[in-house]
C-alpha cells in the first residue's frame, strides 16, 4: 500500500504538467482525427482548453481549492467532443474532491473513478474507443495496481505503459479508425496527459520537452475512410437557468443530431451537437433561459480543407458578407459571425439566428437587440486553423465605419503575423450584397491563381466599383434600432415614405433623395455598364424576385443570385427590405 499523499500545489502541477503535453502535441492531435469527424480540429480543442487551465488555475495547497479552479478554467474554454468531455473529467475530479485539502493515493485514485462516471454521463450516446475508454481502462489499472507497487512513481509508469495498450486498442474498436489506421485522437490526447502526469512526478518540474509517442500516420488511408458528413456544424451551447430541465433539454437536443452532451455546472447548461439546424435549436432552447455564449463550426469546410484544401490562398469573411451557403462551401470560405445580443441572449448572426427566426425574436419583445464584434478568441481559432493548412490568408470584413470587425481581425492577425506578414485583412467599406460581391471577386481571383500581392492590388480597385441600393419598405424597425429617429420613421410610415439606402465611398451609410428603386437602377446602368449583380432581402423573396425580373430585363442578364441577408442586418432594416447590390465595369 503506497501511504503517501498529496496536497493542492501537487494536484495543479500534475494537471498542468499534462495540459502541457497536450498542447506540444495539438498537430499530430489534428493529424489523426477522423472521428466523430475528420474536420483536423480535436488537437486544437484540447489545446484551447488545456491552455485556460494554465492561464486561469488557481495553485492552492488545497485540494478542493485547486481542482475547483481548474474545473472553472476548463469548463468555460471547452471546445468540441474532446475539450467538452475532458472539462467534464475536470468538473468530476472537482465535485468528488469538495473538503479536501489533501489525498491520499487511495481517495486520488477514487476521484479519479468518480471523474470517469461523470465524463460517461455527459454523453446521450458514449463510444467506445475513443477517450473515455482510455479514461475508463486507465483508472482501472490504477486501483487494481495499487498494492502492487512500492511508490507512486512507479505505479504511473506501469499505468502509462498500460495506457498505451488501451490507445492502440482503439483501432479495433472503431471502424473508421481502422479504416484509416490510426488511433482515436481524443484517446490519444489524454495519454498525452497522463504522459505529462508521469513526467512531474517523475522528475518534480514541468517540462518544456515532447517526450510523447509519436504516432504512425498514413495520409492516404486517412483521406480513404473519410465519408460524407451526417451533421455539417458542431454547435455548442450555454444557457443560463436556475432550475434547468436538464431531461427535457437532453431530448431537444438529441432530436437535432448526434454526438450530444448536455451537462449542468451551477446554474448553467452547456450543451454540445452535430447538427444542421443550430438557428431552430438556440431558438427552442432559448425558452429555457438566456443564451450566455454560442459556437458554431461548419465541419464540412473544415474538413475538406484539411483533406482536399482546393487553394493555397485561403478567403476568410464576416456573416455581414451575403453569399449563397453553396458557394461559401463549395469555395472553402471561413466565416467569423457577428454577435445579436436580445434580451440578455447572444446569438450568432447566420448560425444561431438567421434572417427569418430573428423576426420571431423581435415581435415577442419589446426591447431592441444590439450587435456586437466577433468573439476574439473564435477569430484566433479560425485563423490559426487557416494558418496550418494554407500558404497566406485574406479576411475580409464589413465597412469599418459600421463595426469594429476590422479593428478585432486586424489585431489577431497581427498578434498571429509574428515575423512573417501571412495574414491580410481588408476593410471592405461595404456590406451585405456589396461585401459579398467583393469577396466573390476575390475568390474569382485566388482561382485563378494569381499571386497574393495582385489578388490585394485588385481588391483595393473592386472597392471602388461595387455599391448597394436597399429600399426600405417599414421604417418602423429602423426607428426602434435608434437608426432613424422615432418619430421621424413613424411619420414617415404614415406618410408612405420609403427610402433607398445606400454606402458612400468611405464606408458610411447614407439615405439617397432618389426613392424609387427601378429609376435608380436604370440611370446608373446607363451611365456605367453593370458586370454583375445580386439581390438581397429581409424575409421578402416576392418583392426581390420582382426585382431581380425588373433588374434583368434592365440590363440583359439575371442575377448571380438572390440572398436573404444576415440577422443583424435584418434587424435594423425590418422585414420587407429588398435592394440590388452590383459591380461596374
Amino acid at each position: 500500500m503506497i501511504e503517501s499523499t498529496i496536497n493542492g500545489y501537487q494536484i495543479h502541477d500534475y494537471i498542468v504538467s499534462g495540459a502541457k503535453q497536450i498542447i506540444k502535441n495539438e498537430k499530430q492531435l489534428n493529424d489523426i482525427n477522423v472521428f466523430p469527424v475528420a474536420d483536423g480540429d480535436t488537437g486544437s480543442n484540447l489545446a484551447y482548453t488545456m491552455q485556460s487551465i494554465i492561464n486561469n488555475a488557481e495553485r492552492n495547497n488545497s485540494v478542493q481549492v485547486t481542482l475547483a479552479s481548474i474545473s472553472e478554467a476548463a469548463i468555460d474554454a471547452s471546445y468540441g467532443n474532446s475539450g467538452t468531455i475532458i472539462a467534464r473529467y475536470f468538473y468530476g475530479l472537482s465535485q468528488s474532491a469538495k473538503n479536501k485539502n489533501f489525498l491520499t493515493v487511495t481517495e486520488f485514485i477514487q476521484i479519479l473513478q468518480e471523474a470517469v462516471r461523470y465524463a460517461y454521463e455527459s454523453i446521450s450516446t458514449p463510444k467506445e474507443g475513443t477517450i473515455l475508454t482510455v479514461m475508463r481502462e486507465w483508472t482501472a489499472y490504477l486501483k487494481n495496481e495499487l498494492d502492487r507497487h512500492s511508490s507512486f512513481e512507479n505505479l504511473i509508469h506501469s499505468s502509462l505503459e498500460h495506457a498505451y495498450e488501451i490507445l492502440d486498442k482503439t483501432k479495433t474498436l472503431l471502424s473508421v479508425l481502422a479504416e484509416a489506421d490510426v488511433v482515436d485522437a481524443g484517446a490519444k490526447g489524454f495519454v498525452c496527459f497522463i504522459e505529462g502526469v508521469y513526467d512531474f512526478i517523475k522528475t518534480g518540474k514541468v517540462s518544456d520537452r515532447n517526450f510523447s509517442r509519436i504516432e504512425k500516420i498514413n495520409h492516404d488511408k486517412i483521406s480513404h475512410s473519410i465519408h460524407d458528413l451526417k451533421y455539417k456544424y458542431c454547435t455548442e451551447i450555454t444557457i443560463e437557468n436556475n432550475h434547468p430541465d436538464i431531461k427535457k433539454i437532453e431530448e431537444i437536443v438529441k432530436s437535432y443530431g448526434d454526438s450530444a452532451i448536455v451537462s449542468s455546472h451551477k446554474s448553467q447548461i452547456k450543451i454540445h451537437v452535430h447538427t444542421d439546424n443550430p438557428h431552430q435549436l438556440t431558438y427552442e432552447l432559448s425558452g429555457f433561459g438566456n443564451i450566455l455564449y454560442s459556437k458554431v463550426d461548419n465541419m464540412k469546410i473544415q474538413q475538406d480543407i484539411v483533406h482536399n484544401r482546393k487553394y493555397k490562398i485561403a478567403l476568410v469573411t464576416d456573416t455581414i458578407a451575403d453569399l449563397p451557403d453553396d458557394y461559401i462551401e463549395e469555395n472553402q470560405i471561413s466565416l467569423i459571425p457577428l454577435v445579436l445580443i436580445h434580451n440578455g441572449s447572444i446569438f450568432l448572426d447566420k448560425f444561431t439566428t438567421n434572417s427569418q427566426t430573428v423576426f420571431s425574436t423581435l415581435n415577442k419583445s419589446s426591447e431592441y437587440p444590439r450587435s456586437s464584434q466577433p468573439n476574439e478568441l473564435f477569430i484566433e481559432k479560425t485563423l490559426r486553423f487557416l494558418l496550418e493548412h494554407y500558404d497566406r490568408v485574406i479576411g475580409i470584413t464589413i465597412s469599418s465605419k459600421m463595426s469594429g470587425t476590422f479593428e478585432k481581425m486586424a489585431h489577431v492577425a497581427e498578434k498571429l503575423n509574428k515575423s512573417e506578414k501571412r495574414i491580410e485583412i481588408i476593410d471592405s467599406s461595404l456590406n451585405s450584397g456589396a461585401e459579398g460581391l467583393l469577396v466573390k471577386n476575390t475568390m474569382d481571383m485566388i482561382r485563378q491563381g494569381q499571386s497574393f500581392e495582385k489578388i490585394l492590388e485588385g481588391i483595393k480597385t473592386l472597392k471602388q466599383k461595387i455599391d448597394i441600393f436597399v429600399k426600405i419598405p417599414d421604417l418602423t424597425y429602423a426607428a426602434r434600432s435608434g437608426r432613424f429617429p422615432m418619430v421621424a420613421g413613424k411619420i414617415a410610415t404614415y406618410i408612405g415614405i420609403k427610402p433607398i439606402i445606400s454606402i458612400d465611398p468611405e464606408g458610411t451609410g447614407i439615405v439617397l433623395k432618389e426613392l424609387n428603386l427601378q429609376k435608380l437602377i436604370t440611370r446608373r446602368s446607363k451611365e456605367n455598364k453593370i458586370i454583375e449583380y445580386v439581390i438581397v432581402h429581409t424575409d421578402n423573396i416576392v418583392k426581390a424576385k420582382e426585382l431581380a425580373d425588373f433588374a434583368e430585363r434592365a440590363m440583359g442578364f439575371p442575377p448571380l443570385y438572390i440572398e436573404a441577408v444576415s440577422s443583424i442586418i435584418s434587424a435594423y432594416m425590418g422585414k420587407g427590405a429588398y435592394g440590388i447590390a452590383f459591380r461596374e465595369e
